[in-house]
């Protein structure tokens, strides 16, 4: 694999498991309840409770050997290959298991990654195929998802007619009505200009859900798509035109070097403010038959302190916005000796936020 990888994050994690070739893999067994080496529990506590040790990417395990552990209540959104031994029995048993894996995965950082296409590969012996099969067919079925991207539909097909009839409790003349008064179709059916784009900012519900066909079977003949090899290089180079981007990028040489800037950012920032109450007391006086406020006291200078957020809701939301690991946070916090017990509140990971990036900029 190092021979072929060129992504150079990936082939880094690829060569720590060379010092150490055991730790790319875990098992939990049954037998293991009975087991007091130390060892075998600190890697039983990490394979069923620890999902941050086993995503952290410093960690180099990537294979679980387990007899539960796919069983409802497992959470690790990072599985992407799922390989039985043998048969689960119950239809429910099966169906819990392929659920461990249809999920999307997760960064370092502990969020979703939307933007790319992931599969589950899903591999069990022959007496499964018939569940399998029946899986594979109810889901392509009932998914019925239209697809918004690509080459746009010609017309309003009948499959269109009926998601957007069903979803939206509207008949199919009323509808048709409706879209030629408002002229996305002709008479025919087939789309006017910016005609599919109205059906996708109107009626959006009918591209939500998984496509037909996204579940195939490994002997499935897979469709090969021919381009003219003149076009190609005319196609490469607009496609990179339209794709360009620009990123800025902070390197660091480990999560430890981050951290450290961070500790040092904390220390000589404050952006934590105080959300809460001021007591004032006013005298309204009569003068003239007219009211008037005459005086006006503060109880107290500072407000009285009113907390809305738990520190773990804090954490995972200033994790968001910074897009940095939950542990180094806290960590960082910590070692930072940040006092902040009575100001957690919704504008502190914003405010947060917006110091740190002018702090990282200038």
């Amino acid at each position: 694999m190092l021979k072929a990888e060129k992504h150079i994050a990936y082939r880094a994690y690829l060569e720590k498991t060379l010092a150490n070739i055991p730790c790319t893999h875990g098992g939990y067994f049954s037998k293991d309840n009975s087991e007091k080496d130390e060892v075998i529990e600190k890697e039983i506590n990490e394979i069923l409770h620890d999902k941050q040790a086993m995503l952290d990417l410093d960690n180099p395990r990537r294979f679980i050997f387990s007899k539960w552990t796919l069983r409802e209540g497992w959470d690790n959104p990072n599985v992407f290959q799922i390989c039985k031994i043998r048969s689960s029995g119950s239809d429910i048993s099966k169906l819990q298991e392929v659920g461990r894996g249809l999920r999307l995965p997760v960064n370092e950082y502990g969020n979703r990654v939307k933007g790319s296409q992931f599969y589950l590969d899903y591999f069990v012996d022959f007496t499964e195929s018939d569940f399998i099969d029946k899986l594979a067919s109810e889901i392509n079925q009932k998914s019925g998802a239209i697809s918004a991207e690509g080459t746009p539909p010609s017309d309003l097909h009948a499959e269109m007619i009926k998601q957007i009839t069903e979803r939206y409790d509207i008949g199919k003349e009323a509808l048709l009505k409706l879209l030629d008064d408002k002229e996305v179709i002709n008479r025919s059916n087939v789309f006017k200009k910016s005609g599919f784009d109205y059906i996708k900012t109107h009626y959006p519900l009918i591209f939500d859900g998984v496509n037909p066909h996204k579940i195939r079977r490994f002997e499935d003949v897979k469709k090969k798509v021919s381009i003219r090899t003149e076009k190609y290089r005319e196609l490469q180079a607009l496609w990179e035109k339209i794709n360009e981007k620009v990123i800025l990028e902070y390197k660091f040489e480990n999560e430890e070097a981050f951290k450290t800037m961070f500790v040092n950012f904390l220390q000589e920032n404050n952006g934590f403010s105080i959300e809460g109450f001021n007591e004032n007391t006013q005298t309204i006086v009569l003068k003239d038959k007219v009211a008037g406020v005459a005086e006006e006291s503060v109880a107290c200078d500072e407000p009285t302190p009113l907390p809305t957020m738990k520190y773990s809701d804090f954490l995972k939301a200033l994790s968001s916005r910074l897009t940095l690991n939950l542990k180094t946070l806290h960590q960082a916090f910590i070692e930072s000796n940040t006092k902040f017990k009575k100001q957690l509140n919704q504008k502190t990971p914003l405010s947060t936020t917006q110091i740190f990036n002018k702090t990282i900029l200038t």
